[in-house]
């Protein structure tokens, strides 16, 4: 198999279609999912799980039929995983890491 790969400049931008049956012009904002990916992928993420994702889920009062130590559970490892992000990006980027 011959691997052929480009450095990625700039933002790179992404469409999925979600709707197993087909893209209508009517519902194309639910039918399609799109975005862009930075020239860092796992900083985005990081970023993205840490400084916004994080915040809201541990501010969300309305977790369903969750019980509180799940929810509890959940927010414990989605921060220990964004720990795990930071890690990972500052060894990618040469620097240590941090404690």
């Amino acid at each position: 198999m011959n691997k052929q790969t480009e450095k990625m400049e700039g933002k790179v931008c992404y469409f999925a279609r979600v709707n197993p049956k087909g893209v209508a012009d009517k519902t194309i904002e639910t039918d399609v999912l799109s975005g862009t990916i930075s020239t860092n992928p796992l900083e985005a993420y990081k970023s993205l799980l840490g400084d916004l994702f994080l915040p809201i889920l541990d501010t969300q009062d309305n977790w369903g039929k969750c019980q509180s130590d799940q929810h509890v559970e959940f927010i414990t490892g989605a921060t220990k995983f964004g720990h795990t992000l930071t890690e990972a990006v500052a060894s990618l980027e040469g620097g240590a890491c941090p404690p």
